[in-house]
């Protein structure tokens, strides 16, 4: 996070983990992965993976954080269940998805993150989804 004071205005910047640093893949599987968010008074500016950069204003964001039950599975074995959180930013023409739970989150630092976005728009957390034999098809999110 990065945040510049004096005749400019303050900026927070949040830079996607490599796999390196976060450790494992991604448990959400997207296209276009967010890479960087940046964030003043004026609005947000998002950078998604081969497309450029956003900008949208604060009038234009709604943010929503959903919870659901999820395992770390790779190869033929499943691990343990956890709890993932993925926020989803909709904007007037984009919506773009990325996973802030504690376990393997794809920014660090990822609650100042959404503490950052609390402070300008309204976040919306939905209740925790339990899964079901007829949910498995949710696993994969085609955003």
């Amino acid at each position: 996070m990065n945040v510049n004071v004096g005749n400019h205005i303050a900026m927070s910047t949040y830079n996607r983990m490599s796999i390196a640093k976060r450790g494992d893949f991604s448990n959400l599987f997207v296209f276009f992965p967010v890479m960087k968010i940046s964030m003043s008074q004026e609005g947000m500016e998002i950078k998604a993976r081969f497309l450029s950069s956003k900008k949208y204003s604060w009038k234009e964001i709604s943010v929503k954080v959903e919870q659901r039950e999820a395992f770390k599975s790779y190869g033929g074995y499943s691990s343990a269940k956890f709890i993932q959180k993925i926020c989803s930013i909709r904007t007037g023409g984009r919506y773009y998805v990325f996973d802030v739970s504690a376990d393997s989150p794809d920014f660090d630092c990822s609650a100042d993150l959404m503490n950052d976005i609390g402070k300008y728009c309204e976040v919306t957390y939905e209740p925790l989804r339990k899964r079901s034999v007829k949910s498995w098809w949710s696993t994969f999110d085609w955003y």
